[in-house]
C-alpha cells in the first residue's frame, strides 16, 4: 500500500491528517484505487488494523469496529 498523509494514530484510531475516524473518507478512497478489485488483498491488510484497534479498544463494540475497518468495502450478510 502507498504511503499517505492519512495515517491512523493509536491508541484513538484517529487520523493523523484530518482528524475524522480512520480509515477516513480519504484513506478509504486512496485504498480502493490503490487495491482496485482485488478485494483479498484488501481485506487481508485492513484486518490487521482491526485486529490492533480490538487490542487498543477492548471497551469498544466489535461489530462497530468491523464496520470500521472491514464493512465500508466488504458487507455482511444481508
Amino acid at each position: 500500500m502507498s504511503v499517505s498523509r492519512h495515517q491512523p494514530v493509536r491508541p484513538s484510531w484517529r487520523c493523523l491528517a484530518c482528524g475524522d475516524d480512520w480509515p477516513c473518507r480519504r484513506r478509504r478512497t486512496e485504498l480502493t484505487l490503490e487495491c482496485g478489485r482485488d478485494k483479498v488483498r484488501l481485506a487481508l491488510y485492513m484486518a490487521g488494523f482491526f485486529s490492533d484497534a480490538l487490542d487498543d479498544s477492548p471497551q469498544a463494540s466489535p461489530q462497530d469496529l468491523y464496520r470500521r475497518f472491514l464493512g465500508w468495502f466488504c458487507p455482511g450478510p444481508r
